[in-house]
């Protein structure tokens, strides 16, 4: 029985992007899942573009901003031609910062996919002046583009929002209303395809030894075949894809917890220390205790 673990594989570093705004058109498939320590917003303008996120498939619907923590794998596997993306990347402490609700923190730092309810027309052309705005590299426009955002991102946080994908397997459903109120629905995905049944399983499991053969059977497939169709698919190994997430369980310890690190490693599934640094510094570039102070809530 071959044993998953994070001692081996090749996890290129994805640090946290910092502030950044800029359209996609067209919108391409990504040859691998990817991951970077921030709060990423997507609007799409027409047509439709579909993630594996977390081991779940999720479709982002047209004329809606949705926000969720990069930090955990993310890929574009299906879009449509004409589909127009705008992106904005903002460092997960504006969360703080500006004041965002307890309810809707819950939810993208635990692996939510959250799209506000309101249709907003206007989202992509504010996208795309916000990145010409930038594109003159002045910092008085800087100031403005960044007060721009945030008054947009405050508008979200006042918002309805509707739940397209949860990491949290267990949460429960809870009633449609304002996350003021801690309230958001849910939306039912469709039956689960083989690697999305692998990530999925990794992702629940991450915490826990597991095999090959464990990731294999859930997709009733023979392991061989299992982490080559895997790879071919999510652009990494079983065993990247399960350092990225034990990573990001740790990232959410490092922000939400007081645990010593040393509890944090064990909580996230690490066999030792020294891997856990090891595979911590990878991922996002930096150390958990630097993680932590840079994130946590003041």
């Amino acid at each position: 029985m071959v044993i998953l673990n994070s001692q081996k594989g090749d996890v290129p570093p994805t640090g946290a992007l910092g502030f950044h705004v800029w359209t996609v058109a067209p919108i391409r498939m990504m040859p691998r899942a990817h991951s970077h320590a921030d709060l990423e917003a997507n609007y799409l303008a027409g047509g439709s573009i579909t993630y594996m996120f977390h081991g779940q498939i999720v479709r982002i619907p047209a004329g809606s901003l949705c926000l969720f923590w990069a930090s955990l794998p993310h890929q574009v596997i299906a879009c449509d031609p004409g589909a127009r993306l705008g992106i904005v990347v903002l460092p997960l402490t504006t969360l703080w910062q500006w004041g965002c609700p307890p309810a809707l923190s819950q939810l993208l730092l635990t692996g939510s996919v959250v799209a506000e309810r309101a249709a907003g027309s206007g989202d992509l052309e504010l996208i795309s002046r916000w990145k010409q705005m930038l594109a003159r590299r002045d910092v008085a426009w800087e100031l403005i583009v960044r007060l721009e955002v945030e008054a947009r991102f405050r508008r979200f946080m006042l918002s309805d929002v509707d739940v397209l994908s949860s990491a949290t397997a267990a949460a429960a459903p809870v009633r449609r209303q304002s996350t003021r109120a801690a309230g958001v629905t849910r939306s039912h995905g469709e039956p689960l395809l083989s690697i999305q049944k692998m990530a999925q399983f990794v992702a629940d499991h991450c915490r826990e030894a597991i095999s090959v053969a464990d990731v294999a059977n859930e997709a009733e497939l023979h392991p061989s075949h299992a982490m080559r169709r895997f790879k071919q698919v999510m652009g990494m190994t079983l065993v990247d894809y399960l350092t990225r997430c034990r990573v990001a369980v740790a990232q959410r310890l490092l922000i939400t917890t007081a645990q010593p690190i040393l509890q944090i490693a064990q909580e996230a599934g690490f066999g030792s220390v020294s891997r856990f640094y090891e595979a911590f510094a990878t991922v996002t570039d930096t150390t958990p205790a630097k993680y932590r102070r840079l994130h946590r809530k003041s």
